[in-house]
């Protein structure tokens, strides 16, 4: 469950689904066998790390959903505060510059 908000990171930065039923089989088998290895109940040793699965998919769900309506907004959000910035920044700054800081601004927004 610590990890639930890293592997939701870099599941947004690949764009990879939160389920991947081919990894968290291998991670419930290395388990069994290391459970095995120190006397622990295979079928205990299997719902225990399912149940850990589980519970940090939902983590991930939940945090993937909240970021992706953060980012519905987020080019529209970061074109107004540009807006807000230039408008008191007029003599700071000429169109080529106003240009520029729109360019790398939207590029925050996933």
């Amino acid at each position: 469950m610590v990890l639930a908000k890293q592997v939701a990171l870099a599941k947004w930065d690949s764009q990879a689904p939160v389920e991947d039923t081919a990894r968290e089989a291998e991670v419930i088998t290395a388990a069994i066998k290391d459970g095995e290895s120190r006397g622990l109940d295979r079928t205990s040793v299997s719902h225990f790390f399912s149940a850990q699965i589980e519970a940090n998919k939902l983590v991930q769900y939940m945090l993937l959903a909240d970021w992706n309506r953060a980012s519905a907004t987020c080019h529209a959000d970061t074109a107004k505060a540009v807006g807000t910035y230039l408008a008191g920044h007029k003599h700071d700054a000429g169109s080529l510059q106003e240009i520029a800081l729109d360019r790398a601004m939207a590029a925050t927004c996933p």
